[in-house]
């Protein structure tokens, strides 16, 4: 009886007309330290020279599919039915990973068992290259969690995941469109680990025409968000109601999430000092709170003290 040998891991690239880059993105997943793997590259149904640019690649690792185009997250569920390895590894058709990256995540997966999900820091590169900025995310899962509450702080093009919790979870959801990755993430948040590597492993694209670009429209992925959270609802304390009139801050309508949140934080039970912190970011304009909730200074500051006196 012949021996099949499951690759360490898979890696799956979903395409929809993404001729410009996705040559550069191959490039760098051919050329990983840990070698042993099946690429899995999902054509969601392109129409310029998409196809022609993979199928004039020679690698064995790499399985070809060409779909008619059913939209990102239904893609990745299709590519996610053809993983054979018992980790799966994700990249959009416009980004770039660094040389290590598959090999630190696999370790990792290796040293704990309880983590199903790693994630990692990564900067933000423009159309010809340039890097604009580096996207620090918080490293640990309780951390992880609780950021989660408010927006998405895994990213989903390099991630690598452990294949059966995310096939058990249904894989990704369409409806969601550009955010179907983190509806995935509060699915399953409380099921598995979380983990983002502190060094910068991913280089992601920005542009009009990219994946999940938010340059495509802010106003539908923050519609996206907003579906998102409010479909996850449950996972907010009662103590902590007042998160749902934040997001409405953050994604929706400025001056109906002020309201609820002034009339949550009157009859909420939590500290003065609570509710004080939240009555001023009330009275902030979206970006500042945005800042807040995405860099929130204090705590980095709080956690840098912390590592001084350890």
């Amino acid at each position: 009886m012949k021996v099949i040998n499951k690759p360490k891991i898979s890696i799956i690239l979903t395409t929809y007309n993404g001729q410009r880059f996705i040559k550069d993105t191959i490039d760098s997943i051919l050329k990983q330290t840990l070698s042993d793997f099946q690429f899995i590259i999902v054509n969601d149904g392109s129409v310029d020279e998409t196809e022609k640019i993979i199928l004039s690649i020679n690698d064995d690792r790499i399985e070809y599919y060409l779909i008619d185009h059913v939209g990102h997250a239904n893609a990745l569920n299709y590519g996610l039915s053809k993983c054979k390895a018992e980790l799966t590894s994700i990249i959009d058709h416009d980004d770039i990973a660094s040389s290590e990256k598959f090999q630190m995540q696999f370790d990792l997966f290796n040293k704990n068992n309880n983590v199903g999900v790693i994630g990692t820091v990564y900067s933000v590169i423009n159309e010809k290259g340039k890097v604009l900025n580096r996207i620090n995310v918080p490293l640990v899962n309780i951390e992880i969690k609780e950021k989660l509450l408010y927006r998405d702080v895994i990213c989903h093009s390099g991630v690598m995941y452990k294949t059966k919790l995310i096939k058990d979870a249904g894989g990704y959801n369409q409806k969601y469109d550009v955010a179907s990755d983190y509806e995935l993430w509060l699915r399953i948040v409380n099921k598995t680990e979380f983990f983002n590597i502190g060094e910068c492993l991913m280089r992601i694209r920005r542009h009009k025409l990219s994946q999940t670009s938010p340059l495509k429209s802010f106003k539908n992925n923050n519609k996206c968000a907003l579906l998102v959270l409010n479909d996850h609802s449950c996972l907010v304390p009662i103590e902590k109601m007042y998160v749902k009139a934040i997001w409405e801050i953050i994604y929706g309508d400025v001056k109906v999430g002020r309201n609820r949140l002034l009339s949550e934080i009157c009859k909420s039970i939590t500290p003065f000092g609570t509710k004080f912190k939240y009555l001023i970011l009330s009275l902030l304009n979206r970006r500042a709170i945005n800042f807040y909730f995405y860099f929130n200074p204090l705590r980095r500051i709080n956690a840098l003290v912390k590592r001084t006196n350890q």
